[in-house]
């Protein structure tokens, strides 16, 4: 019976969990990027090749790359564009040429995530990750006032927001921004509040429409490239996937999946099944999206989330608001259908809830 390949995100030789302690815990593999390379520039071989062997040295594999980043300038259709898409080909060529076959990218504006607090302290005490609707409104009309902010929320939100707005400390103001600011690409730099502005500005006359078909331009043009080289691109969904800033978001429902697999239909363009993403989006029924795109999953994120209305915080795998048995168990029966082992990174590393899950399941399934 297939199973999952179980991986832990590694940034790099910087990181301070080490290789040898990630080969400890009982993983196989890692998901890294080379995030020193600036975005836009190509990925070389050399470079490739030395990330490669400082993990196949602490016998370990390098099964995915984490996120290929798409320079801002591809997803607004400006400036040198057109040279960016050729250096992402040719990044995808040398990643193939050292037996890497799975690439995650993210195609969001701005912000590959958003979160309002990066330091949530929990019941028990512990800390994890989160997003508040009433935050993240009061920063972007109260503290960051770009144009035309007010327009992308009822009354009784604006009301809410100032409300939590005149309860904030200064010092809390200057933690929100730099927990939002945590989040955007590392093409932008480190921006200040006008930066972003001008950031958002480039995107104003932009609806989810126009900016779908840059994602199909962008697609239409590397595919090629990808079928290739037998590469497995995984698109990282919109997180939060609803919009924030005002920003489109074409990455958020079944329903845009179905848009983007339709314009692309290569099975080598496929998903990175995000079960935070996604089931922060109480409509999104997550077993029902496996077993819709069973064989467009090319990479699995798996964490869990606790939601209250809007907002929503990370948490334990088994004691979320996401109902994380119904979705392994479709992964499992999705493995065996494909005859594959899809390569997992738990979310706050909690490798061994999810072990202990997929043997319980697959016991099951084979009584």
């Amino acid at each position: 019976m297939y199973s999952m390949k179980q991986t832990m995100r590694w940034i790099g030789p910087d990181d301070a969990v080490q290789l040898a302690d990630i080969r400890q815990a009982g993983y196989s593999g890692v998901v890294t990027a080379l995030d020193h390379i600036p975005i836009g520039e190509t990925w070389t071989r050399s470079e490739i090749i030395k990330r490669k062997k400082q993990v196949e040295e602490a016998g370990l594999d390098w099964d995915v790359v984490e996120d290929l980043p798409v320079h801002e300038n591809i997803k607004t259709q400006s400036a040198n564009f057109e040279t960016y898409i050729e250096n992402y080909q040719k990044s995808i060529r040398n990643l193939a040429s050292c037996g890497i076959h799975t690439i995650g990218y993210n195609f969001s504006p701005l912000l590959n995530r958003t979160r309002t607090d990066l330091h949530y302290t929990l019941a028990d005490g512990s800390k994890t990750k989160r997003f508040e609707r009433w935050a993240l409104i009061a920063f972007d009309v109260f503290m960051l006032k770009h144009n035309g902010a007010e327009k992308h929320y009822s009354n009784e939100d604006l009301k809410k927001a100032e409300h939590r707005f005149s309860q904030m400390t200064g010092e809390e103001k200057e933690q929100l921004e730099k927990d939002l600011f945590a989040g955007l690409q590392n093409s932008l730099g480190v921006l200040n509040m006008e930066e972003f502005r001008q950031a958002i500005d480039r995107y104003k006359k932009m609806n989810a429409h126009k900016y779908r078909q840059y994602l199909f331009y962008f697609l239409h043009e590397i595919l090629p490239v990808v079928d290739e080289c037998d590469i497995k691109l995984a698109l990282h969904p919109d997180d939060p996937p609803y919009p924030v800033f005002g920003l489109p978001r074409i990455a958020s429902t079944a329903a845009d999946l179905n848009l983007i697999f339709e314009a692309a239909p290569s099975f080598n363009n496929g998903l990175c099944f995000c079960t935070c993403s996604l089931g922060a989006k109480k409509n999104n029924d997550l077993p029902a999206m496996v077993r819709e795109f069973y064989d467009r999953i090319h990479f699995l994120r798996l964490g869990n989330i606790q939601r209250s209305n809007r907002d929503f915080w990370e948490t334990n795998h088994l004691q979320g608001s996401i109902d994380m048995y119904a979705v392994l168990r479709q992964i499992i029966l999705i493995m065996q259908k494909r005859s594959v082992s899809i390569t997992m990174y738990a979310d706050r590393g909690l490798l061994g809830e999810l072990r202990g899950l997929e043997m319980g399941i697959q016991r099951m399934l084979m009584d």
